[in-house]
C-alpha cells in the first residue's frame, strides 16, 4: 500500500489515514457545554504515525479541556462580534471541532496547536473560529471565511 493512503489505528487517536505528510481522522470527544461530539484531527507527522509528543498533547487536552473552555468560549464570543453569551455560543457551534497539530514540537508543554470551531449560521455559511494555543495559553483567536 502506498504511503499516501496508509491507514493505522493509533492508541490515542483511533483510526487515522495518512495523506501526503499528515494523519487525519475523526476522534470521539464529548463535551456538553460546547455540545462537542468529536475532534477532526490533522497531525503533521511521519508516515510511521503520530509522535509521542502529539499523543501526549492529546491526552492532556482531554484532561484539561474543561478548564480551558471558559477562556476559549470568551475568545470565541469576542470574535463573533455580536451580543451573544458563552451559553448562546454552544447553539452556534458545529459539534465537530478541528484539532490541528501542524507545528513540530518535542515538549508537550511547549506545544502549539489550533482548535477550529465551525459556526452553524444560515446567513453566514462557511465561517469558522480559529483558536491557536501555545504552552496551553490562547495566543490568537480569529474568525475566518
Amino acid at each position: 500500500m502506498a504511503a499516501s493512503s496508509k491507514t493505522i489505528v493509533d492508541p490515542e487517536f483511533g483510526s487515522l489515514k495518512y495523506c501526503v505528510d499528515a494523519w487525519n481522522g475523526l476522534v470521539p470527544f464529548t463535551f456538553e457545554p460546547s455540545r462537542t461530539t468529536h475532534f477532526t484531527v490533522q497531525l503533521k507527522a511521519p508516515a510511521s504515525g503520530p509522535t509521542e509528543a502529539q499523543q501526549a498533547v492529546y491526552r492532556e487536552l482531554k484532561v484539561h479541556y474543561e478548564e480551558l473552555w471558559p477562556s476559549i468560549a470568551d475568545a470565541l464570543v469576542e470574535c463573533c462580534g455580536e451580543a451573544i453569551t458563552a451559553e448562546d455560543l454552544a447553539g452556534l457551534l458545529n459539534p465537530v471541532v478541528g484539532l490541528y497539530m501542524i507545528e513540530d514540537f518535542d515538549d508537550p508543554q511547549q506545544a502549539e496547536f489550533e482548535l477550529v470551531y465551525d459556526l452553524n449560521r444560515p446567513n453566514e455559511p462557511g465561517k469558522a473560529l480559529f483558536v491557536r494555543l501555545h504552552s496551553w495559553e490562547i495566543v490568537e483567536a480569529v474568525m475566518a471565511d
